[in-house]
């Protein structure tokens, strides 16, 4: 017959089976109970009293008197199971199995003894990738004055023992109460455990049977619920700020073994994932620019959390540095009468306006804003910081020429300008030509510029005195830089355009640099003779021909 309902004993006795009749018995087996494991650390002393100060309860309870086997024998005491807990750690995973009877008495032989030997043991099974995952785990006597035990592991599912839960293992037995604990490392950090426990009447030679058993039970570990960031709000330009991740369960309990994913909007956040111990995953982040970073802890798609970490310039920790391929900033120790600063920078290409007369531009505007921790701006006024020195970088790929690229200003000609009340005021400035940087010590913060007078050795004021060389080029010649074709004794910001003989255009120069260079190699350039004029800049006009044999 099929049983429903709540399910009850069923006995079948063999002896009324008919030969050649056949039958089906169908069982409807409850599900194992699912537990959440509980969380705490153990002390392995066989006492039990850290179970309760750790509020753990039972696992699961048995009636006294149930046994299912020769309990009773006066040889094979304590085969009673009464209750049996289960908790775990960072490190363990522990197990208690509770007796009616005295548990340092049972099994008073040592395991060869047939008459009195035993085993205390857990059939434990769990979902981790990896082996061992079906374990057969068995406390034995190993004496005859029950004080000596160990514990003997068996794989079941590949058929072999399992040493390192017998060597790493431990195990503790008083009265009425085992205690043991099993490395979670060996046992691959699962988070399902399925547990039976039983008592065994087995010895060397063979299983004899089962002395008393218990209802298994599953215990999982919660999925996790929430994440917390707990962080600094503001750290020193590198220095290096702790990560914390505090990770609980859906049931309000410090989560373990738990992946957090960690990421930052910039900086170096390291490791990239981190594992809870107590609930908490740790990483490390630190930044040497200045600037705010956003740091994101994850665990799912759905479970994640942000901390935001303000990196500062601290101007009263001695003298610090601040700096950008572009920008160097070195405050002396308390510049700006405020601890934590930041430092921003925009810059532009387009040339500024109301330049003093006869000064060029030299290519780039730097705007430079510091607010303090409340987003205040500091150091805008004359009187208002101590020393600062500002140093600008500058292009020069031709170090021989002296002259900065892309203008007509000699190097050391170089002047810092900041925006004063409207005004673009000169500041004393020092050129370093080898490393190509200026650098001037700066009143307050605005707005800041190069700029320079066009050097009068380089450049003529006039175009009238203008040619080309080498004339006639010929592919290949290296004596003048290879497939270049220089104009000398050209004017500033004038213009060469060069024609065929039938007055077509062929290509337009802006000149920036004298000599000016106009580079063939890479144009349809076919040999011939060309008419080139050289217009505009300093005034003045030049008409000549170039030979070209390729």
């Amino acid at each position: 017959p099929e049983i429903t309902g709540t399910p009850t004993p069923v006995i079948v006795e063999a002896g009324s089976i008919t030969s050649g009749i056949n039958f089906a018995l169908n069982v409807i087996v409850p599900p194992l109970l699912r537990i959440p494991m509980p969380i705490g650390a153990i002390t392995v002393d066989g006492i039990g009293t850290d179970w309760t100060q750790a509020n753990i309860q039972p696992a699961g309870t048995d009636t006294q008197g149930d046994n299912i086997g020769p309990g009773t024998s006066t040889k094979l005491l304590g085969s009673d199971l009464k209750a049996v807990y289960i908790a775990m750690d960072n490190k363990n995973l522990y197990l208690r199995m509770d007796l009616y009877g005295t548990a340092n008495t049972m099994f008073q032989g040592n395991y060869n003894d047939a008459d009195r030997a035993g085993k205390y043991g857990f059939r434990i099974m769990t979902n981790a990738i990896g082996t061992p995952t079906n374990i057969e785990l068995s406390i034995v006597s190993r004496s005859d004055t029950g004080n000596q035990w160990t514990i003997w592991a068996w794989d079941k599912e590949n058929r072999q023992s399992i040493p390192e839960l017998q060597n790493n293992g431990t195990v503790a037995i008083q009265d009425g109460v085992i205690e043991l604990a099993l490395p979670l490392n060996i046992l691959h950090h699962p988070s399902e455990f399925t547990i039976r426990p039983a008592i065994y009447y087995h010895y060397k030679y063979g299983f004899k049977g089962y002395l008393d058993r218990m209802q298994g039970f599953i215990a999982y570990l919660p999925p996790p619920g929430t994440i917390t960031l707990i962080a600094p709000e503001t750290l020193t330009a590198g220095g290096t700020a702790t990560i914390q991740g505090y990770v609980v369960d859906s049931y309000g309990n410090a989560a373990l073994a738990t992946t957090v994913y960690w990421t930052s909007s910039g900086g170096t956040l390291s490791p990239a994932t981190s594992t809870t111990q107590n609930g908490t995953a740790t990483a490390t982040f630190t930044s040497t620019n200045i600037g705010t970073y956003i740091i994101t802890g994850t665990v799912t798609d759905t479970i994640a959390a942000t901390k935001t970490i303000t990196v500062y310039i601290n101007t009263e920790a001695g003298t610090v540095t601040f700096k950008t391929p572009e920008v160097q900033i070195e405050f002396g120790s308390g510049t700006l009468g405020t601890a934590n600063v930041t430092v921003s920078i925009s810059t532009s290409t387009s040339p500024p306006n109301n330049l003093p007369s006869g000064i060029n531009f030299a290519g780039v505007v730097y705007n430079i804003e510091l607010k303090d921790e409340n987003g205040n701006p500091v150091g805008t006024q004359v009187g208002q910081m101590g020393t600062v020195a500002l140093y600008l970088s500058y292009l020069d790929n031709n170090p021989d020429d002296g002259i900065v690229d892309g203008t007509s200003i000699a190097e050391n000609n170089l002047i810092v300008f900041h925006w004063d009340n409207g005004t673009w005021t000169p500041l004393s400035t020092n050129v370093n030509g080898t490393e190509n940087f200026v650098w001037a010590y700066v009143p307050h913060f605005s707005t800041f510029t190069l700029g320079g007078t066009p050097t009068l050795t380089q450049f003529t004021p006039k175009n009238d005195d203008a040619y080309a060389y080498p004339n006639p080029y010929k592919k290949g010649d290296a004596k003048f830089g290879g497939d270049i074709i220089w104009f000398k004794n050209v004017s500033s910001q004038a213009t060469i355009k060069v024609y065929t003989i039938a007055g077509e255009l062929v290509d337009e120069i802006k000149v920036t640099a004298n000599p000016q260079s106009w580079k063939i190699s890479d144009k349809k350039i076919a040999s011939g003779v060309y008419i080139y004029t050289v217009t505009g800049g300093g005034g003045g006009k030049s008409v000549g021909k170039i030979g070209i044999v390729k």
